[in-house]
């Protein structure tokens, strides 16, 4: 379990600690309905938060089966792939860095590393060692590809939801501490009636409690303010990308070859796009739009069969 795991189950930890310990029990949350429903909606976003975390880090998303070979590839057209293959090698080693590859539509694809050859879509990645299926990204301490990119996806949704509702708690927390202080304060300022038998009021001889909420509040608003921004910025870029099925990877592959199509005046089309957002996002997300928020399987079969096709080679563009 790498790093980042413990990191982001510190952090989930710490925040929930301070919840309840600075609204939960303070605000009597088992009390009322309001509190229950509270309860349930936040405890509920945490656990969906959880398992697609969980889910998207122990999930295998998608490898290459060893001795896999396309279909209908010819003995020639494999050789010609594993020649190619050892030249931009080559050329790798001696310049220190790689180059854009443009292959024909429906050529095979071979990998150098794994001395395989992989199907279109797929990326060989250097943490796992493996060729992963429909590769985007390495940051989950897991490859997220074919088989994972929906729960990493929902992730972020749930992870955004629920501290967007624990910034909105905290703050009502750090309101009420706040007025309840500015109380105290008018009252100990007021002229004292010698008649009076009112009680003080909550709080008044023993301020430390609310005085350690509200900085606990406060801590957690400097850290997880930062951090929803940060992944919206991230579900961002993402949605942009499912809307226009197209991959992390493909993405910085897809922008260097549209700076070479208007070198060549000639008009860039991605192969992947499916000519509308929904059909895009169901290559991602499943093909019934009511399941989307849903951590359950997208129902798009992970075999190779829709990889034999011509129209999903990396970088088989369309360049006319």
């Amino acid at each position: 379990m790498g790093c980042l795991v413990w990191v982001v189950g510190t952090l989930v930890s710490l925040i929930l600690m301070s919840a309840w310990g600075s609204i939960v029990i303070p605000w009597h949350w088992w009390t009322s309905p309001v509190g229950l429903l509270n309860l349930v909606a936040t405890h509920t976003l945490l656990g969906l938060m959880v398992y697609c975390y969980h889910a998207t880090i122990t999930t295998c998303p998608g490898r290459v089966p060893h001795g896999w070979i396309p279909a209908g590839a010819t003995a020639e057209a494999l050789q010609k792939a594993i020649e190619e293959e050892e030249e931009y090698r080559r050329v790798k080693r001696r310049r220190g860095r790689g180059r854009v590859r443009v292959f024909e539509k429906g050529a095979p694809r071979y990998c150098g590393r794994c001395q395989e050859f992989k199907p279109p879509r797929s990326h060989h990645c250097s943490d796992c060692g493996l060729c992963t299926l429909k590769m985007d990204h390495h940051w989950v301490d897991n490859c997220v590809g074919q088989a994972n990119h929906k729960t990493f996806i929902l992730f972020l949704v749930y992870a955004i939801v629920g501290m967007t509702y624990a910034c909105v708690l905290f703050t009502l927390r750090l309101i009420d501490i706040v007025q309840l202080f500015a109380t105290i304060t008018r009252t100990k300022n007021a002229v004292p009636d010698p008649l009076s038998m009112e009680p003080p009021l909550p709080g008044e001889t023993d301020m430390r409690w609310p005085a350690i909420h509200m900085a606990v509040c406060a801590l957690n608003l400097i850290v997880v303010v930062p951090l929803v921004l940060s992944l919206l910025c991230l579900l961002g870029y993402q949605l942009g990308l499912l809307t226009e099925n197209v991959t992390t990877i493909e993405d910085f592959e897809r922008e260097l070859l549209k700076k070479k199509a208007r070198r060549e005046g000639k008009t860039f089309t991605w192969t992947y796009d499916m000519g509308n957002w929904r059909d895009n996002c169901r290559q991602v997300m499943g093909q019934d739009i009511k399941r989307w928020l849903l951590p359950c399987p997208s129902l798009n079969d992970p075999d190779l069969s829709m990889l034999d096709s011509k129209d999903t080679d990396l970088l088989s563009v369309r360049v006319e």
